[in-house]
């Protein structure tokens, strides 16, 4: 035995003094600090070792984030269900999501729950995998299309794909801020099966407004809904709705649409199938840099008369007396 090691020895004999449990209590926060040190590690060496998508990026301050905080996320350990999935669509996004994903991860990190986060890469040219991966590491679960398939159809296999007890959809650019989820929890605890939040109700703030064209037309595409399709919806397209399991594994497997119109699909398949729906005034900042497109609006309105036909064909084939 070295010098070195018999003179630790004996300081530790006389910090000790003794066998009682009492010093054992006292000594093993010592203890607990000194050995990794002693073997040349760090006492968080073992989780940045286990962080798969670990890569070495740039945005250092993404990564910094991503790792700060303790991961109550149960993706890391397995395909155990958790309390809520959030899922966001995403297509072309890599200068919205390295902000938008941080915000999500730091709301996220001061829940009580379980969750867990989803990005559907819908087909995107650009860097927006390594974007999500890298802002969050292994706290995001990227889920990607091939090719490019639109937005209902991200948000379906996002929603059929998550492990949460409640579903959220939530758009990237996060014109609804994602701790307006507080509001509509209250509701899920007086049995609505789906909450969605709206811009259109009097007590929404909308502090910044989508331009007067782009509100005109959505006047009217709503008028249209509440008249033939879900009647007392005020706002049907607001991107930030939650499920419960249940209703989006009915509802989503049923859905159809992948363009602009999906969103009424969904409302019209949990209203036929008896869920019930809660509509809740949210915040809005609307994003200058929106990709709906006047294309997208009439692909909408069109989408929108195959559903009152469909509607109507079905009333036809249930009201006519069988043979």
């Amino acid at each position: 035995m070295t010098f070195a090691r018999r003179k630790h020895r004996r300081v530790i004999r006389r910090w000790w003094g003794g066998s009682g449990w009492g010093n054992w209590v006292t000594i093993a926060p010592a203890v607990f600090f000194l050995l990794p040190k002693a073997a040349g590690m760090s006492i968080t060496q073992p989780l940045m070792q286990n962080n798969e998508h670990s890569t070495n990026s740039a945005d250092a301050s993404s990564a910094t984030l991503a790792s700060a905080a303790p991961d109550k996320s149960p993706a890391s350990a397995g395909n155990e269900p958790c309390e809520l999935s959030i899922i966001v669509p995403a297509y072309n996004e890599e200068a919205r999501l390295g902000k938008s994903l941080p915000v999500i991860l730091e709301y996220l990190r001061q829940q009580p729950y379980t969750w867990e986060l989803l990005v559907v890469n819908d087909g995107s040219r650009d860097r927006t995998e390594q974007v999500a991966r890298e802002c969050c590491g292994h706290q995001v679960r990227v889920i990607t299309n091939s090719p490019n398939r639109g937005k209902g159809y991200s948000i379906r296999r996002g929603m059929l794909e998550a492990r949460g007890k409640w579903r959220l959809f939530s758009d990237a650019d996060l014109s609804t801020p994602i701790s307006e989820l507080d509001k509509f929890w209250p509701f899920t605890r007086q049995g609505y099966d789906v909450v969605i939040g709206s811009r259109a109700l009097p007590d929404s703030d909308l502090e910044v407004r989508q331009p007067r064209s782009r509100e005109l037309i959505g006047r009217v595409f709503n008028t249209i809904v509440q008249t033939f399709l879900v009647p007392g919806l005020a706002d049907t397209q607001c991107g930030y709705k939650l499920f419960s399991a249940a209703a989006a594994e009915a509802v989503f497997s049923r859905q159809t649409l992948h363009g602009f119109a999906f969103d009424v699909e969904i409302l019209v398949l949990a209203h036929r199938l008896g869920y019930r729906i809660k509509e809740v005034p949210v915040r809005w900042i609307n994003d200058p840099g929106s990709k709906v497109s006047t294309l997208n609006g009439v692909k909408g309105f069109v989408d929108l008369g195959r559903l009152c036909l469909r509607r109507f064909g079905r009333e036809n084939s249930q009201s006519r007396p069988r043979e």
